[in-house]
């Protein structure tokens, strides 16, 4: 039995380091947001954008195990970033 097939059922497969990224409107909060939970996790690796063109990047370069979103970025045209974040070949949890 192939391990590597077991390893990705059911679960997230973790990727070189634990990284979040997070997508905020306001701009304050995008600046110390990353800060404030760095000082908390700072094993997790976080990157933080602002506009869609940005998360939409970061999205398809990069594994992320979660997204971090505000209530404006998630439901900004017609949920784009939650039906992006669930296409990826490992989907990933947007809270």
């Amino acid at each position: 039995m192939d391990a590597r097939a077991l390893s990705t059922v059911g679960r997230l497969v973790p990727c070189c380091e634990p990284s979040v990224l997070i997508v905020q409107s306001h701009a304050n909060c995008l600046e110390t947001l990353p800060y404030a939970l760095t000082a908390v996790l700072p094993e997790v690796a976080f990157d933080a954008c602002e506009s869609q063109d940005d998360w939409l990047s970061k999205l398809n370069t990069r594994q992320y195990h979660a997204v971090l979103s505000d209530v404006r970025s998630a439901e900004a045209e017609h949920y784009l970033l939650l039906r992006r974040a669930q296409e990826l070949w490992c989907p990933v949890p947007v809270v």
